[in-house]
């Protein structure tokens, strides 16, 4: 796979994977979820968040190394 191939698919995922957690989330305010289900969606947000967080500390916290070794 060229790193073009591999840069777009990071930011296709990413995309999805942020409609994904925010869409979770507004659903979780109109949604009733029935007790027996509550563990499993309780993991698969759990996991949303996770994937989350990974992307945002991939775009985020990578730029912030770059800056402070360009200015050392």
């Amino acid at each position: 796979m060229s790193d073009k191939t591999k840069n777009m698919f990071r930011q296709y995922y990413a995309v999805i994977v942020t409609i994904m957690f925010f869409a979770s989330m507004v659903a979780l305010f109109f949604i009733e979820i029935p007790e027996k289900n509550r563990a499993i969606v309780d993991m698969c947000i759990g996991a949303l968040v996770r994937d989350f967080i990974s992307i945002i500390t991939y775009y985020f916290k990578d730029g912030e190394s770059k800056q402070e070794k360009n200015e050392e």
